[in-house]
């Protein structure tokens, strides 16, 4: 993602394109409303420095791409400047259906965890390759394949570091056993491209990788010309 642009230039435009013009539209009217909070908190310098910085917070997400720890920071404020108003609150009676919520709470916390756990070991992954430890970052993404099969962005770059690793054995010559390697890692890079196309078609990257894996064996494998330029 240092290469290829992942966001648009601010959060309400990749908020509008991942997730639609509707919702980019109640993000402008929380702006709007995040203005008109300010005039009904207390005249106190703490309620004005948290109305201030929600606006901040909101203005600055017009202005730059989408940051996490900025957007829970909004939410956080948002939670703490809107005007609160006494509600009655009826309880249920007693009975297991207040139990079920809860636990279905905890079984969903649950599956989420080993999505979480994957992109750890991704995580772990993409450092070891900065840090030119090919095997490493192999391992740490198998494990976070195994957690998560469905992710295409694993496949994808399994899909690159076959084929660097495939690479790399081709210009070493002392390497033993080496052609069946490479065999095996393009073959293996070629079947993780297209499987990261297969688990999400909608996504260009995915195609644009299969074909960046095709163009590089073109003149090593016949017909790759034809299928990188159909990718």
């Amino acid at each position: 993602w240092n290469i290829i642009t992942t966001t648009s230039s601010n959060f309400v435009l990749t908020l509008a394109t991942e997730t639609g013009v509707l919702a980019a539209a109640v993000f402008i009217i929380l702006t709007l409303k995040a203005f008109t909070f300010s005039k009904d908190l207390p005249d106190q310098k703490v309620s004005k420095a948290v109305s201030l910085s929600l606006i901040t917070a909101f203005i600055l997400q017009f202005i730059f791409p989408g940051n996490m720890s900025l957007f829970v920071l909004t939410v956080i404020l948002l939670a703490t400047a809107v005007p609160k108003i006494k509600k009655r609150i009826i309880t249920l009676p007693s009975n297991p259906l207040p139990y079920l919520f809860p636990a279905v709470v905890l079984i969903l916390i649950a599956i989420q965890m080993k999505a979480y756990l994957a992109d750890i070991y991704f995580r772990k992954a993409i450092s070891a390759i900065n840090n030119q430890k090919a095997n490493e970052a192999f391992n740490f993404n198998q494990q976070a394949l195994n957690l998560n099969p469905d992710s295409d962005k694993y496949f994808s770059f399994s899909s690159n570091l076959n084929l660097a690793m495939a690479q790399n054995l081709s210009s070493d010559q002392k390497a033993t056993e080496s052609a069946r390697q490479i065999q095996m890692l393009t073959q293996q890079a070629v079947a993780d491209a297209k499987r990261a196309t297969e688990l999400n078609r909608l996504n260009p990257q995915n195609w644009g990788n299969l074909a960046s894996i095709y163009q590089a064996l073109i003149g090593s494998v016949e017909g790759t010309e034809q299928l990188a330029l159909d990718a």
